[in-house]
């Protein structure tokens, strides 16, 4: 009986919509090999990766450009006071919108608080437009 309750909680805690930021214009988001922002098991799966918080979604929208050499690197601090993109190597592309997605939450699991992963390929409800110029505040060089 407490293991159906735990389900039921656990079900029931899942919001019905996520967000997903991309750089790219997608009709649908399909899984791919993710290489993480950290050494983290759950940064490295192979799946298509949301979140219940939007903020921390849009972060994923920003297109952060290579450096001459061809490398970016680039992480995120995200506290409930304060988000941050701190970028160590690239630069954040100014003329390029992004594209932050409502996605339907049936098909994802919960694998960190505010981080979820679906296996199968996933369709939008909605899109929208991303201006990176709006975002200024969160980056850091």
């Amino acid at each position: 009986m407490s293991i159906e309750l735990l389900e039921f909680i656990e079900e029931s805690s899942k919001p019905p919509v996520l967000f997903h930021g991309s750089p790219y214009k997608l009709d649908i988001i399909v899984p791919n090999q993710a290489t993480g922002l950290e050494n983290r098991a759950n940064d490295r799966l192979n799946s298509v990766y949301a979140s219940d918080e939007r903020n921390y979604a849009i972060m994923f929208a920003l297109n952060i450009l290579a450096d001459k050499k061809g490398v970016k690197s680039w992480s995120i601090s995200w506290t409930p006071d304060l988000l941050e993109v701190v970028i160590e190597e690239g630069k954040l592309d100014l003329t390029t919108e992004g594209y932050l997605y409502r996605l339907p939450s049936d098909t994802f699991r919960k694998v960190e608080h505010f981080q979820w992963v679906s296996d199968v390929p996933v369709k939008p409800l909605e899109c929208e437009i991303i201006k990176p110029t709006d975002h200024l505040h969160w980056i850091h060089v």
